[in-house]
């Protein structure tokens, strides 16, 4: 069957993995369009009427509660960090963000701790309440 654009539905079999391949094909051409339809989405959802670099979290928050699931979280505060970079055009420190994102898988895999990957690099802690998280 297929779904709404909301429900993330789709097709199965060859005809599912044509639309993919297909949806795929799109979003590498034309990135900002997608981008511009996720703001969308996310606006329309959050019944807002323009986008800015706290609805995102509250976005993240309402729809994606990952609770403590502290590896998310982390994953998601860097996330929206980047996003906030990106949307305030400091090419810099989306940079240096995503570079240490990076930074930090490599010393999560060495003590399977976010926390210490975390203050490796000085960012505030994410602000758990916004995740769910006790």
């Amino acid at each position: 069957g297929s779904g709404s654009d909301d429900d993330g539905g789709g097709s199965s079999g060859l005809r599912g993995a044509a639309q993919f391949e297909c949806l795929r094909h799109s979003m590498e051409k034309y990135p900002a369009e997608f981008s511009k339809k996720i703001e969308k989405r996310m606006m329309r959802r959050m019944s807002e009427t323009g986008m800015d670099s706290t609805l995102p979290m509250q976005y993240f928050g309402k729809f994606a509660p990952v609770g403590n699931q502290r590896t998310l979280a982390y994953l998601g505060s860097l996330l929206m960090m980047v996003l906030e970079a990106d949307m305030e055009d400091d090419p810099d420190r989306r940079r240096f963000l995503l570079l240490s994102g990076l930074m930090m898988m490599e010393q999560y895999c060495l003590d399977e701790n976010w926390e210490v990957a975390w203050r490796l690099l000085d960012l505030a802690q994410p602000d758990w309440a916004a995740f769910g998280a006790a």
